[in-house]
């Protein structure tokens, strides 16, 4: 069941305004208030402009786990509620002439939230980024049904009417979509009932990528996007039993790296990943690792080696060469599929970790019209005026011309 888009037409005032329309902004996040997310969910914007902002971190609502894992780093005081009750007061005290953003949605995780929101009626913002092509599973559902329609149609029915129900209670109304591409438009949020204006965007990668410097490096080299499948700190909150074992996924990269570098002539570097819980440690050994410069890093790569990471975004915006790894543990993970659709939406090479027959360098050929595809699907919205997207959100501009400069 998809959300609904508005029949109204785009937002196409190049400045929206919004934090003049609004006095309170409640920020609301399923993760940590990090100085990275405090740019990413727009608070950095209203709190430099001095606004009233209340950073609310639920993610101890959400997650089940210690709050020793889920500490916010931030300069800012973040209100973070033991309760769903207490959050409910704290909303209702100061949802008069308040937006609510949300950030970071896990739909089903969402639904306390969702009740609250509605409850009170409170106009609401969402900024969709960093979307991975969706797997197309439909053939393999198509089956499923067919073959339980033949055994006991009556099952059918009740499936139909449960899903049905669980996607009413999961999901909202909400007043302003931010589409970070054209792929939110033609599927948008699941949890989204209905939107009542569309804001044509960017992602923030592409604000990222911008903003970047390219590495600098004497010696051409081949950066690998580090996915942290081991010690990614969502399955870690959700304590989700991954397939993934440090003491296998790890050294069989460091072999398969190993094997690219001496197969290309340039070293590796691994851009390590953000919210990879590895107390300065560096699982790839030998193997030069940097964490928090991955758009710096891709921008003065040769080449890019990833698995379904949505740094791949930076590969795109770059148009670099891309190799994407298959793992054999994917059967058994929720990515299973993704990195199929990736190597499809961008006409990459796809091969397995076992595999040494890689292909040659220069036969890894950019495919234009497919990276420009993918960019206006995932990474910028083909009706996005190129200004900042909370520049493009918040800001009114001394009359109505933008202080910012556009990218």
């Amino acid at each position: 069941m998809k959300g609904q888009l508005s029949d109204n037409s785009y937002q196409t005032e190049p400045l929206l305004g919004l934090a003049d329309r609004y006095e309170r902004f409640l920020v609301v996040a399923f993760q940590p208030f990090s100085d990275r997310n405090l740019e990413r969910f727009g608070a950095r914007w209203l709190l430099n402009a001095g606004k009233k902002v209340d950073l609310i971190d639920v993610s101890c609502l959400v997650w089940d786990q210690p709050t020793k894992l889920l500490e916010s780093k931030s300069d800012f005081i973040v209100l973070r509620p033991r309760s769903w009750k207490e959050f409910e007061r704290f909303a209702e005290d100061h949802a008069d002439s308040s937006l609510a953003i949300l950030c970071g949605v896990i739909p089903q995780l969402g639904p306390p939230l969702f009740r609250v929101l509605d409850s009170l009626s409170l106009p609401v913002l969402y900024f969709e980024s960093g979307r991975l092509p969706r797997p197309c599973n439909y053939g393999k559902r198509l089956t499923n049904i067919l073959q339980l329609m033949r055994t006991d149609p009556g099952k059918v029915f009740e499936k139909g009417l449960r899903l049905a129900k669980s996607m009413r209670n999961n999901s909202i109304d909400i007043d302003y979509l931010v589409m970070g591409g054209k792929a939110t438009e033609l599927d948008p949020p699941k949890w989204v009932k209905k939107a009542k204006r569309l804001i044509p965007a960017h992602s923030y990668d592409y604000v990222v990528w911008n903003s970047s410097r390219q590495y600098k490096s004497d010696t051409p080299y081949v950066v690998f996007l580090d996915q942290a499948y081991p010690d990614h700190t969502d399955p870690i909150n959700l304590k989700l039993n991954t397939p993934f074992r440090r003491d296998v996924y790890y050294p069989e990269m460091v072999k398969f790296l190993t094997h690219a570098s001496r197969l290309y002539s340039m070293p590796v570097i691994v851009a390590l990943h953000p919210r990879a819980t590895l107390n300065g440690d560096n699982p790839y050994g030998t193997i030069e690792a940097i964490v928090g410069h991955t758009a710096s890093l891709v921008k003065g790569a040769s080449l890019v080696i990833a698995h379904d990471t949505a740094a791949i975004s930076f590969a795109v915006l770059g148009r670099k060469r891309l190799l994407l790894v298959k793992l054999p543990e994917m059967a058994e993970w929720t990515a299973e599929g993704i990195i199929d659709r990736l190597a499809e939406s961008l006409g990459a090479p796809l091969v397995f970790l076992e595999d040494h027959n890689l292909p040659p360098i220069e036969e890894m050929i950019v495919n234009e019209h497919k990276y420009d595809g993918y960019e206006k699907m995932y990474l910028r919205h083909p009706s996005c005026n190129g200004i900042p997207v909370w520049d493009r959100v918040f800001d009114s501009g001394p009359d109505g011309i933008s202080r910012s400069v556009s990218i």
